[in-house]
């Protein structure tokens, strides 16, 4: 649909910069989740595979994002009407503007809920009698925040409804980066090393919960402040690119002006 017509306007490279963002962090996923399912059954190593799992639930959650505000910019540069058509559509585009916000939003807080959910889960059979007493509340901590932190964000859109372009380059670019360096650890987890996974280092345990509920973070609150706000663009809707204003004819040249001009030379 976007590469059906030519790329003229800045908010079609954007869109095609979320969506090959997004397939990068799912792509990187897919292989952290075949490496867990591949892992040893053994009892010793459980917590390595629950730590893959953890940070491979991260990733899956923060490209399913990315790809939900790729679509949600898909709308906003496909929207394309004539000028007789436009009013009638406004009404239908700020329907279509609400649902998909609702939608962008919503899935946003739901996998912060579950990827906080599933990283207390983790803690809990990772620490075994070391974790502390209330584990859970932390859980319900980081879904109070987000969800501050998301209404914050969209009080701010609505204030300011286009957002600034380093808002979707930082998330772009943090998601890339968060997917990479998820996938590099997951290899070094994976790695024979000394490290006794039946009782593993506390601290590694906080780490691996801590970069999977606090590393996709930024990332998710970027991509969702980022979207834009549906436009119609005034344009031919069947090639999508806009109508050039119809040329005036020259003004007409007084016939003693061209006498002397034809003089002249």
């Amino acid at each position: 649909m976007l590469l059906s017509r030519p790329i003229v306007a800045n908010n079609q490279v954007q869109t095609l910069s979320l969506f090959l963002a997004g397939f990068i962090t799912l792509a990187l996923d897919s292989y952290l989740f075949a490496a867990m399912t591949g892992d040893s059954p053994a009892p010793a190593l459980c917590v390595r595979s629950r730590s893959v799992g953890l940070i491979a639930s991260g990733l899956l959650g923060l490209g399913g994002v990315a790809i939900l505000a790729g679509i949600s910019w898909l709308l906003a540069t496909a929207v394309v009407s004539t000028g007789k058509k436009a009013k009638r559509l406004q009404n239908e585009l700020r329907t279509l503007e609400l649902f998909t916000q609702f939608v962008l939003y919503g899935t946003a807080f739901s996998i912060g809920a579950f990827v906080a959910i599933t990283a207390v889960d983790f803690l809990v059979y990772g620490l075994g009698d070391r974790a502390p007493s209330g584990l859970n509340w932390y859980a319900v901590v980081y879904m109070v925040i987000f969800a501050a932190m998301l209404g914050a964000s969209r009080y701010r859109k609505r204030r300011s409804p286009e957002p600034s372009e380093r808002f979707l380059t930082f998330a772009i670019f943090w998601t890339v980066s968060y997917a990479v360096v998820g996938s590099v650890g997951t290899t070094a987890i994976m790695t024979p090393t000394a490290v006794q996974w039946l009782s593993a280092p506390t601290g590694l345990i906080w780490a691996i919960a801590a970069f999977t509920m606090l590393g996709a973070l930024p990332a998710v609150l970027a991509l969702v402040h980022a979207v834009p706000q549906l436009k119609i663009s005034v344009g031919n809707a069947r090639t999508g690119r806009a109508q050039l204003e119809p040329s005036r004819p020259a003004p007409p040249t007084p016939a003693g002006s061209v006498n002397a001009a034809e003089e002249t030379t």
